[in-house]
């Protein structure tokens, strides 16, 4: 955050409100190229094609903070085609669509998308659903089949993907993909300009997804709710839905060896399995109750829709931005510290 601008020096404040010291990214307008902390370390600053900056703030204390001072005037990054890799990950780019056809993760071995998966890692999805008889609909479904540009820079804290391009539901679309030299995490993030709902409210809808579609066997999932951590499907109330989830900061699907930690920090329907929207407007009593577990850990992170007929615009056009963030590790959720992501 901002704390001060005065006699052209302007400080950042990297605030920690959890209960455990924390490696942090700090993102924010930054014109720099460097920040120093109080004790006088300093921590090198990358801009990013939106205009924003990122730099490492290592161990802010916790429930605590540290303040950096901003140092020199910022520096370009120069954009390529290519794929992604660091000490941690090997990331493999389709060069025409921007999707991740690969994240292997090099210090366990293995490789954490399904190649086979109906949809492709990152992808933009959007359904167009036509109400047919009773509760019956059908969708119409898309992606963006190729992209205007997917560019790299390399920077000197980061790798960052930049894909942009056009797709069905939005007049623009931008996807980022940033890959750390020297944190074991991924992030992404998605900015539409949204366009407006050009079907009949009445018998037609929308919705916005973008797959996830990892490759974990003989996966459990466990997700956090407010106050607790819980395994869905399998510790839920009978009855209950299971069309999708609203979750809290993260969901973890792995097994015994290894698993995906996944961080919405926007968005927080998620969905198991498949894209599952909602039941018919008028008709949420007629959502999926099937509490049978997911034969695929594929993950679809549930952006928007128009869907429910109480307290959802018909029409939600305009710019939104979405970012979440994904990190691999060893053993299960809990040895792998899914709570501390």
């Amino acid at each position: 955050g901002r704390a001060k601008k005065g006699e052209e020096v302007l400080d950042l404040i990297v605030f920690n409100p959890l209960p455990h010291t924390r490696t942090v990214i700090g993102r924010a307008a930054i014109p720099a190229a460097s920040v120093e902390d109080a004790t006088g370390k300093k921590a090198i600053v990358q801009q990013l094609p939106d205009g924003t900056a990122i730099f490492v703030a290592d161990n802010i204390p916790a429930t605590g903070y540290k303040t950096y001072s901003l140092v020199g005037g910022p520096r370009s990054v120069v954009a390529a085609a290519g794929n992604l890799e660091n000490k941690f990950y090997r990331i493999t780019v389709n060069p025409t669509t921007g999707a991740l056809t690969s994240l292997f993760d090099k210090a366990l071995g293995v490789e954490l998308v399904e190649t086979n998966a109906p949809h492709a890692f990152n992808e933009y999805l959007y359904e167009f659903r036509s109400h047919t008889s009773g509760l019956n609909f059908s969708s119409r479904w898309s992606h963006m089949e190729k992209a205007d540009a997917v560019m790299v820079s390399r920077g000197p804290v980061a790798d960052v993907l930049t894909v942009t391009g056009r797709a069905e539901g939005v007049r623009a679309l931008k996807q980022t993909v940033i890959l750390y030299h020297d944190l074991p995490r991924v992030d992404f993030g998605i900015w539409m300009d949204k366009a407006p709902f050009r079907g009949n409210f009445n018998e037609q809808h929308e919705a916005v997804f973008v797959a996830l579609p990892l490759a974990i066997p003989n996966f459990t999932i466990r997700h956090e709710l407010p106050g607790c951590v819980v395994e869905p499907y399998r510790q839920q109330v009978e009855g209950s839905a299971t069309d999708h989830y609203a979750i809290r900061s993260f969901t973890d699907l792995s097994n015994d060896k290894y698993g995906v930690t996944v961080s919405p920090v926007e968005g927080s329907l998620v969905c198991y399995g498949a894209s599952t929207t909602t039941p018919l407007a008028g008709h949420e009593y007629n959502f999926k109750r099937d509490r049978a577990y997911p034969a695929t850990s594929r993950l679809y992170l549930y952006l928007l829709d128009n869907m429910f007929d109480c307290n959802i615009a018909a029409d939600q056009q305009g710019p939104v931005n979405f970012q979440w963030s994904l990190r691999s590790h060893a053993g299960d959720w809990k040895t792998g510290g899914a709570d501390r992501f």
